[in-house]
C-alpha cells in the first residue's frame, strides 16, 4: 500500500483526505461553469462558457440601416392583430407576434435589453411596425401591383398582382384577321385605341378616366372570344362581376375590386328606366372617377383607387339592349357603343379539345398584337384629353337604343296625336301641362306603353320634352317662358320623301368617303390611278326633291343638302327648305 492512500479504516469512517477535497472541489467547480455559475455557486448576470467548454455567442445589436430596411419588408395588420413579412421570393407570409420574434432572432437581433436600455430591438422593432408599418387590409387593387400601398389615408397591402404579357414583334395575322371581321374597318381604331390606353395606365400604374366598352352583336359573333383574350392581356386574373353592385342589389364589392377587368355578361337584367338610370350613375362613377369606395362585409369602409376597366357584353335583341342606360349628355362620351359581326372563324371550334387548340393558337400571338400596339399611334383625330381616346356609336346601335327611350314613345305618342297621317303637319306649341291633358285625352293605343309617369308627371314630360329637344333640333323647340313656365313647339314627322332623302343623302355620304380614301393614299404617295372629283354633285329625287353634295366644303367637314316639300328648313315647320347633313371623315385605319 502506498504511502500516500489513506488507511482503509480513516475511509470506512468518512475521514476524507486533502487530495480527495481538492479532487470534489475541482469538480463542483465544473460543473458550476456549466450551469454558468462562479465556482462558489453563485449566479452569473450573463453565462460565459456552454457545455463542452465552447464560448457562447455574443449578440451583436443589428445595425440602424439594417434595421430601417428590414422594416420596409414588413406590415402590421391593424383588424386582425397579425403581421406580415415578405419572403425573399416576394411572397407575403402571415405571422403571430412570437414567429415574427423568431423570424427577428434569426436575422441577429437582440431580444434582451442592453445595459442602458429599457427594451430590446425586438421589442423597439414591434413597436416601430405598429406604428408606422399598420395596414387598415390586406388582399388585391386591380391594376396595382403587390407591396405596401397608401390611398389617401388608406393604407393597404396588396399580396399579389397581375401577370402581363410582354410585348414580342412576330406573327399575329389570325388576331388581325379575326378583329377586322369582328369589329370592321372603321371601329377598329377605336378598340385599339381603347386598348392601347388601358394598357398604358396599367404599366405606368397611374390611373387615367376610361370608357365602358359595350359589345352588342348576334349570340356566337365572337363577344365571349374578344373577352377573354382581353382578359389574358390585361394581367390574367378572373374577371370581376360588377352588375348586381352597379344595379344596387348590394353595396359590397370587395369580391371584384381586385380585379383589372370587370365584365357584364347574360345577367338578369333590370329594364325599367329608373334601373337604367341607377346603372348609368353608375358606369360614370367607374368611368371618370379615381377614388372609389371598399365595402367588406362586417368591415369599415375603405377608399382605394383601382385601375379597371368595364366590358358589357350583349346580344343585339331590344329586350337585351334595354339594360344600358339611355344616351343623355352627360354619359354618351363615357360609354363606346360597338357592334359586333357574325363571321366564320379561321380553326374548326366543334369539340371542346378543337377550341382548346383554337384559343392556344390565339394566345400564342397576344405578345406580337402587343407589340403592334406599342408601335401604332392612335390618329391625332381620335386623341382626346379625357379618356385618350374618342368615344364611338355604331348608329344602329344608337338607333336600337332610343326606341327604347321613354322620351321616343312620348315622342310616338305625340305623332299619333298632334300628327296623324290624314291631319294638320302645323306645328304645335304650348305648354307640357297643356300637352299631357291633351295626350291623355286622346284615348291613343300608346298610350300607356312606357309612358305613363311621364303623363302623370308634368315635370317629367317637360325633362322629357328636353331630352328630345337636344336629340331632335329639327322637332322640338324651346320658346320663351309663359307664366314662369316653359313654352315648347313641336314640329311635324318628317315625310316620307323626306326619309327617302336622308337615305339618298347617307348613300352620297359614303361615296364622298371612298373619293377622300383615295384622296389620302394619293397624298402618301400611293398610286390610286385617275378619280374623277366634280366639284358638285346634283341627283332629282322623286318629282319634287333634290339632293346636292357641297364638295367645296373643307375637308373636316362634308355637307349634304336636302332640299324639298316636307323637309323642315327652320327645325320646327313642315314647309318646304332646306335641311343640312353634315358628317366627318372615316378615321385612319391602323396598319399592321
Amino acid at each position: 500500500m502506498s504511502e500516500d492512500a489513506p488507511p482503509r479504516s480513516a475511509v470506512a469512517h468518512g475521514h476524507i483526505t486533502a487530495a480527495e477535497t481538492a479532487l470534489a472541489k475541482q469538480i463542483r467547480a465544473e460543473l458550476n461553469a456549466e450551469l454558468g455559475l462562479t465556482p462558489d455557486g453563485q449566479i452569473l448576470a450573463a453565462p460565459t462558457q456552454q457545455k463542452g467548454g465552447r464560448k457562447k455567442k455574443e449578440v451583436v445589436p443589428l445595425s440602424e440601416a439594417a434595421f430601417e430596411a428590414l422594416l420596409q419588408t414588413v406590415c402590421y395588420d391593424n383588424s386582425t392583430r397579425l403581421f406580415w413579412k415578405q419572403t425573399a421570393e416576394g411572397t407575403w407570409l402571415s405571422l403571430s407576434q412570437r414567429d415574427l420574434v423568431l423570424h427577428l432572432k434569426r436575422k441577429g437581433m437582440a431580444e434582451r435589453p442592453g445595459d442602458d436600455e429599457c427594451i430590446s430591438q425586438v421589442e423597439e422593432f414591434i413597436c416601430r411596425m405598429q406604428e408606422e408599418r399598420f395596414i387598415h387590409m390586406c388582399g388585391d387593387i386591380g391594376g396595382h401591383r403587390a407591396g405596401y400601398h397608401t390611398f389617401g389615408k388608406t393604407r393597404i397591402l396588396i399580396l399579389n398582382e397581375p401577370n402581363f404579357i410582354d410585348p414580342v414583334q412576330g406573327d399575329w395575322s389570325m388576331l388581325e384577321d379575326i378583329f377586322q371581321k369582328m369589329f370592321g374597318r372603321e371601329q377598329v381604331p377605336y378598340i385599339y385605341g381603347w386598348i392601347k390606353v388601358a394598357l398604358d395606365m396599367f404599366r405606368q400604374q397611374s390611373w387615367m378616366a376610361g370608357q365602358v366598352l359595350a359589345l352588342c352583336g348576334e349570340k356566337q359573333s365572337g363577344k365571349n372570344l374578344f373577352t377573354e383574350l382581353l382578359n389574358h392581356v390585361f394581367g390574367g386574373r378572373s374577371p370581376g362581376k360588377p352588375y348586381s353592385y352597379m344595379t344596387q342589389g348590394t353595396d359590397f364589392n370587395s369580391d371584384f375590386i381586385g380585379a383589372e377587368l370587370l365584365t357584364i355578361e347574360d345577367e338578369v337584367s333590370h329594364t325599367s328606366i329608373q334601373s337604367r338610370r341607377a346603372f348609368g350613375a353608375k358606369i360614370k362613377d367607374l368611368a371618370v372617377n379615381k377614388n372609389r369606395r371598399l365595402h367588406r362585409k362586417n368591415a369599415e369602409a375603405l377608399v382605394v383607387a383601382p385601375l379597371q376597366r368595364l366590358v358589357i357584353s350583349l346580344n343585339d335583341e331590344h329586350e337585351r339592349m334595354r339594360v344600358l342606360p339611355p344616351l343623355e349628355s352627360d354619359i354618351e362620351d363615357k360609354i363606346m357603343l360597338i357592334k359586333v359581326f357574325r363571321h366564320p372563324m379561321p380553326m374548326p371550334t366543334t369539340t371542346a379539345l378543337e377550341q382548346k387548340s383554337f384559343m392556344a393558337a390565339l394566345i400564342a400571338q397576344l405578345p406580337a398584337f402587343l407589340h403592334f400596339l406599342d408601335c401604332w399611334q392612335i390618329p391625332p383625330k381620335l386623341v382626346v384629353s379625357r379618356f385618350g381616346i374618342k368615344h364611338f356609336h355604331h348608329p344602329d346601335l344608337v338607333a336600337a337604343l332610343q326606341e327604347s327611350d321613354p322620351e321616343e314613345s312620348l315622342l310616338e305618342l305625340i305623332d299619333d296625336v298632334l300628327f296623324p297621317a290624314d291631319g294638320s303637319s302645323e306645328p304645335w306649341t304650348g305648354l307640357a301641362n297643356e300637352l299631357v291633358q291633351k295626350l291623355n285625352n286622346s284615348g291613343s293605343q300608346r298610350l300607356f306603353r312606357g309612358i305613363g309617369d311621364a303623363l302623370r308627371d308634368i315635370t317629367q314630360c317637360g325633362t322629357y320634352l328636353g331630352r328630345l329637344a337636344s336629340k331632335k333640333p329639327e322637332r322640338i323647340r324651346k320658346l320663351s317662358m309663359s307664366g314662369g313656365s316653359q313654352k315648347w313647339m313641336i314640329g311635324a314627322p318628317c315625310s316620307e320623301g323626306c326619309k327617302k332623302l336622308q337615305e339618298h343623302a347617307s348613300k352620297i355620304q359614303s361615296v364622298r368617303k371612298r373619293i377622300d380614301e383615295i384622296k389620302q393614299a394619293a397624298l402618301r404617295g400611293a398610286d390610286v390611278g385617275h378619280v374623277a372629283h366634280p366639284k358638285s354633285t346634283e341627283e332629282e329625287v322623286g318629282d319634287d326633291h333634290k339632293v346636292s353634295l357641297n364638295a367645296c366644303s373643307p375637308p373636316d367637314r362634308q355637307s349634304v343638302y336636302v332640299e324639298g316639300e316636307g323637309c323642315p328648313g327652320d327645325g320646327v315647320s313642315g314647309d318646304a327648305g332646306k335641311m343640312e347633313v353634315a358628317c366627318g371623315p372615316e378615321p385612319d385605319l391602323p396598319a399592321s
